[in-house]
């Protein structure tokens, strides 16, 4: 009985959580279809905004550009995080670059995000003026560059922690059997070994 008491009173916290963090979302998805222009008083339903926002060309440019920034840095963040999670998780305990890598990396996630916006900065000038590589010069590129750095440690440690759960002895046994390292990357079970 105390336990479900306590399950109850568990379950109830949970919904009253999710409803504080969804409440507002809510609402707003709700005034969005209001036909009046202040968000305190309801007017009517309609679907206005919605049209003079497809009518919008800023608006649309502004969806546009997110999309291609979105679907830039999410590639370019798993490439590199793939890359990166695959080295730290095959790196020897205690060496150096492992050891650093996983340092900058941490100090990626945990530096704030204004931070990373004006540190970048001399970097994109100093690699597109000084350096000559004029796509750093490019906005969209500098905004897919920007998002990724932060994503790759996310990537980077999750593959990391995945890979640690492969059993060492079948990538050993696809190399004997004359598998290509990719081969062997790709087609790799993704599983921990059995209990002994």
């Amino acid at each position: 009985m105390r336990r479900q008491t306590r399950d109850l009173g568990f379950t109830l916290w949970g919904v009253l959580v999710f409803i504080y963090l969804f409440a507002p979302i809510a609402v707003i998805v709700a005034y969005s279809f209001n036909t009046g222009r202040i968000l305190a008083s309801w007017q009517g339903f309609g679907f206005d905004a919605y049209i003079s926002g497809i009518n919008n060309d800023v608006i649309i440019s502004s969806v546009i550009t997110s999309l291609q920034a979105a679907v830039g840095s999410a590639l370019l963040a798993t490439v590199l995080g793939t890359l990166g999670g695959i080295a730290l998780a095959r790196a020897r305990l205690g060496t150096w670059w492992a050891l650093g890598l996983t340092g900058l990396l941490a100090t990626t996630l945990v530096t704030p995000e204004i931070v990373d916006g004006i540190s970048f900065l001399p970097w994109f000038v100093t690699l597109g003026v000084d350096a000559d590589l004029t796509w750093f010069n490019n906005g969209l590129v500098r905004l897919i560059v920007s998002h990724a750095m932060f994503s790759v440690a996310v990537v980077t440690f999750i593959v990391r922690a995945r890979m640690a759960g492969v059993d060492t002895s079948l990538q050993e046994a696809s190399a004997d059997l004359g598998a290509t390292p990719w081969t062997t990357f790709r087609r790799s079970p993704c599983r921990s070994p059995p209990p002994a």
